[in-house]
């Protein structure tokens, strides 16, 4: 698939190869002649397909984090594998032929939901269903998992009331992404589950695409195949390098070393997009990558810690706390366990300075919960921006810290 992306262009084709299609849903559902109805839905999918393109073809990456670029100019398509096939950066049409109820599978670091967005992309582009993503750890507890997806989509600009909606979806007329099931609490996956399999029965036609890390629970969804994201390999791996925002000339040393055998020495690391940025990012301290683990996490820790986001120029802002950095980690890690272990995904900000003051009594240091906040995002980045990496090394959870500011925990640092 071409890599170039044109918004509006994308969205005028997908309306004009499906607008007769809306037009007939329509006519069950909305009052008017066929005129009034054309004039409805094309002025309000044309809205929607717009705030949706300009929502998910453009995000932070760990190394442009002062604003949203366009998809395509640091995320390679990664392949996907099924246990009969494997698929070569596959889109939504080529999921969909291989099964129509997909579950993508990754762990830590694969770039699961940047792989969404190249699915929603792709159906736009391949003029095949209308996408609406969903974050599943967004839906309230209270609300079904129909009216969370109209939501969704009135939220973006589609006025359609849940008569159409129906009627569309028993049509076929949707891709359906909901992303990250394994942020969801334990205890709201039952029924999250019952939802999601109830509605592929419900409504067969349409596409669905689930994504997870690996969970036994979902190995029973017998209507559903498993799609697991391939690891990178040699090619896709300096393809990576090679649209990171990153000095050239570090870049071309580093891509040189993987061409020789530092990619085959260190396959396991290497072929992780989250940690391949990371080991670009020591790479530029030590100009080579250590054979431990331990030694990478350290490594990497002190990176970000010493170097900030802002590389270039060798800039450094200056850190609000006097915390050493031996100390920082500490604080960072009980911070880290205590949100994860009560699988907090979302918190406001009165939340997280609640936990770091916990944090206090659990490392015995004294540091204001405030100014700690501040140089975890900002000076010393292992709160980022949400971007296309979205795990962490050893555990997972992400933060709100404002009301449409998303963050994610990018290490998880083990106290020594």
């Amino acid at each position: 698939m071409s890599e170039s992306l044109e918004p509006n262009r994308i969205a005028a084709e997908f309306l004009q190869a499906n607008l007769e299609k809306m037009i007939d849903l329509g006519a069950s559902t909305l009052r008017g002649t066929r005129d009034i109805i054309r004039t409805k839905l094309a002025g309000t999918y044309a809205t929607y397909l717009s705030r949706l393109l300009d929502r998910h073809s453009k995000a932070k990456s760990f190394f442009v984090r002062s604003e949203p670029v366009p998809l395509y100019e640091f995320f390679v398509p990664l392949n996907l594998r099924t246990q009969r096939r494997i698929l070569e950066s596959p889109g939504a049409a080529e999921i969909a032929a291989a099964s129509p109820f997909a579950v993508l599978i990754g762990t830590g670091g694969s770039g699961k939901s940047m792989v969404m967005r190249h699915i929603l992309i792709s159906s736009l582009r391949d003029k095949a269903k209308t996408p609406v993503f969903l974050e599943l750890r967004h839906v309230d507890l209270e609300t079904s998992l129909e009216s969370a997806l109209l939501n969704s989509l009135q939220s973006n600009g589609l006025d359609v009331d849940m008569g159409y909606f129906r009627r569309a979806l028993e049509a076929g007329h949707f891709l359906i992404l909901l992303d990250g099931f394994d942020e969801l609490d334990r205890r709201r996956r039952t029924n999250m589950a019952k939802a999601i399999i109830r509605l592929s029965e419900e409504y067969p036609k349409n596409w669905l695409v689930l994504s997870s890390r690996p969970d036994p629970e979902l190995e029973g969804w017998s209507a559903f195949t498993a799609f697991y994201i391939e690891p990178l390999n040699l090619t896709k791996a300096i393809e990576l390098v090679e649209r990171l925002d990153f000095d050239p000339e570090i870049r071309k040393r580093f891509i040189s070393d993987l061409q020789s055998d530092l990619f085959m020495r260190h396959t396991s690391f290497l072929s992780n997009p989250l940690l391949l940025s990371i080991m670009l990012l020591t790479y530029q301290d030590t100009a080579h990558i250590p054979s431990k683990l331990s030694i990478f996490y350290n490594q990497a820790y002190e990176s970000l810690f010493q170097k900030h986001d802002a590389l270039k120029g060798g800039y450094q802002r200056q850190r609000q706390t006097a915390l050493d950095i031996q100390d920082f980690a500490r604080v960072f890690a009980a911070f880290s366990v205590r949100t994860y272990d009560r699988r907090q995904f979302t918190f406001s900000i009165s939340s997280a300075l609640e936990t770091l003051d916990k944090c206090k009594e659990i490392t015995n240091l004294e540091y204001s919960s405030k100014e700690y906040l501040a140089d975890a995002q900002q000076a010393v980045c292992l709160l980022v921006e949400k971007g296309w990496i979205s795990p962490s090394l050893t555990a997972h959870s992400r933060s709100t810290l404002l009301p449409d500011l998303s963050i994610h925990r990018l290490l998880n640092i083990k106290a020594n």
